[in-house]
């Protein structure tokens, strides 16, 4: 059994064909995650390190926005701004999507992991949010019958313009 690395402290352990499959039935990952090819990747060199350096390029957008939201007096959260900021990188090719790929694809697959925390902490509030819960389902109701109108008609737009286009 080898061990190959996957982007981060993680390590990926070969396992024979039956193992691997159930594991990647389970797998909450993108489809690209569960099918890069490893083996190359290490054989080709500088895999480690090409992910270091793409986590570095997303950390540094990251940076960015925390700066612009501690100088400019908007109410926009620094993660917006570092997002917005990366977008327009790319829009303007000063990166290459090519640059970010890889690390952002596993980011949006462990994603799901990251609200593990935050629902923690609600989970921890829950008395606190008993006495409040009237007024939040009165609050989220509208919120999610606009959002589903809304996206109904973006749909609806996009589905239209694809096929006169």
């Amino acid at each position: 059994m080898g061990v190959r690395f996957l982007p981060g402290p993680f390590l990926f352990h070969s396992f024979s064909g039956k193992i691997q499959q159930s594991l990647s039935d389970i797998a909450v990952a993108p489809p690209e995650v569960l099918d890069y090819n490893f083996d190359l990747a290490v054989r080709q060199g500088g895999f480690f390190t090409n992910y270091l350096f793409q986590f570095a390029r997303i950390l540094a957008f990251c940076f960015l926005g925390e700066v612009c939201h501690a100088v400019l007096p908007l109410p926009v959260p620094a993660s917006v701004y570092g997002l917005v900021l990366l977008l327009l990188a790319l829009n303007f090719r000063l990166i290459r999507l090519e640059d970010v790929k890889e690390v952002g694809v596993f980011l949006t697959g462990i994603f799901p992991l990251l609200f593990v925390p935050a629902a923690a902490g609600v989970m921890e509030l829950w008395a606190e949010m008993g006495e409040m819960l009237l007024p939040i389902i009165i609050a989220i109701i509208p919120i999610i019958i606009l959002y589903m109108t809304c996206q109904k008609y973006i749909i609806e737009g996009v589905v239209a313009g694809a096929v006169k286009g």
